[in-house]
């Protein structure tokens, strides 16, 4: 049996590893994917990790958490490397259009409902304010978005221009592909309950905050 430190923040093999899960490949397969799966699954099994030292603490040492725990429960692990794998799958379906599916979920919002200020848009969004700030007035440069007065002191008064109009069609018709294509891999029912599950688990740490 190996003895290794774990480094719970390497996501590479974590990503790999999950990418297979994601397309639902057997680890039993034949498939040289397959072949794959069930060798980091058995090294993974195979691997002793050495213990941290000791901390002192009124939990037993029994209940000591080690970083195998965290390498194999942390939310903010998973989320990241399943962010990541999912912001690729996306932009690689929108390329042609020159966007990328951050700047698409921008267009998109302000479609659905212009708000009123750049807080309010980031708070949607999930995005730090001065990144969308940035990532808002590369759209403006772009001609793909224009700020009018509204009349409202606070409003951003955003909108698509005609041809941020034209752009956000063909993207929407590209994001159909990808959306397609993801809830076939992961199956249209479990991903609607999981939705339901991330925007309660969201509005719980949201409450802390």
């Amino acid at each position: 049996m190996r003895t290794l430190d774990w480094n719970p923040y390497c996501t590479d093999v974590l990503e790999a590893y999950l990418l297979l899960k994601l397309r639902k490949v057997p680890a039993n397969s034949m498939s040289l994917i397959g072949w794959t799966l069930q060798r980091i699954e058995s090294s993974i099994m195979h691997i002793h990790f050495r213990k941290r030292e000791p901390f002192m603490s009124e939990h037993s040492i029994d209940q000591e958490t080690t970083p195998l725990d965290v390498a194999k429960t942390c939310a903010a692990l998973y989320s990241r490397v399943f962010s990541r794998l999912v912001t690729r799958h996306y932009n690689h379906h929108l390329a042609d259009t020159g966007l990328r599916i951050t700047q698409f979920s921008i267009l998109n919002a302000i479609k659905l409902s212009p708000p009123n200020s750049i807080n309010e848009l980031a708070e949607l969004l999930g995005m730090e304010r001065t990144s969308l700030q940035r990532t808002v007035e590369k759209l403006i440069a772009k001609g793909l978005l224009q700020s009018q007065p509204t009349g409202h002191k606070r409003s951003l008064g955003l909108a698509l221009t005609a041809e941020g109009e034209d752009i956000y069609q063909q993207a929407l018709a590209r994001w159909e592909e990808a959306h397609g294509e993801f809830t076939d891999m992961v199956g249209a029912d479990d991903w609607s309950e999981t939705v339901g599950k991330l925007r309660r688990y969201s509005s719980k740490l949201q409450s802390t905050l």
